[in-house]
């Protein structure tokens, strides 16, 4: 018999655990993800952030690997590296310049952070969704998510509330849905 879920999707055994769990994912994926990756644009070339974004994979199984949850042969790992290398290859061809007046080093810097950041989540959301459906993991990461991001932008925001809904209706079909802003 599993764990009883209560009306919010979420375990009261493990409340507090997961409550703080789900707003580190949140902030990770849905905070500082779009953040680094908007302002990394800004300062470096397109084909070079998406070039580098897309090592997002190689990042999620070499951390997941580090994390001992992943084993990986000896093939494998030879393949990771190689094409480390051969995005370092393309990346190392074009060389540093400048764009505008910032340095495209900085914006190389964050879009790396920006993958980094999409593969931490993967990992990290795994003990999530061991536990929880994916919709009840995305429903509460996307909402602490928004949440750290207005903390940041809008000193006001802690003033978004669930409107009237009772704990006992909240769940995680809902939970997205409801959320409004009271001045």
């Amino acid at each position: 018999m599993g764990n009883p879920q209560s009306a919010s999707g979420l375990t009261h055994q493990y409340w507090g655990f997961d409550v703080s769990y789900l707003l580190l994912l949140g902030a990770i994926f849905f905070t500082i993800f779009p953040v680094t990756f908007n302002t990394s644009l800004r300062l470096t070339e397109a084909s070079r952030g998406e070039l580098m974004l897309a090592t997002m994979p190689l990042w999620s199984v070499l951390l997941g690997r580090a994390a001992k949850r992943e084993r990986l042969s000896t093939h494998q790992m030879c393949g990771v590296l190689l094409t480390f290398a051969g995005v370092g290859v393309v990346l190392a061809e074009r060389g540093l310049t400048f764009v505008g007046k910032s340095l495209s080093l900085a914006g190389d810097a964050l879009i790396l952070v920006t993958a980094l950041c999409g593969a931490v989540y993967g990992v990290l959301a795994k003990r999530m969704l061991t536990r929880y459906n994916a919709l009840t993991v995305t429903a509460y990461t996307m909402m602490f998510g928004t949440l750290a991001a207005g903390f940041r932008r809008y000193p006001f925001f802690p003033l978004v509330i669930f409107n009237h809904i009772p704990y006992d209706e909240l769940n995680h079909s809902n939970s997205c849905a409801i959320l409004t802003f009271n001045p």
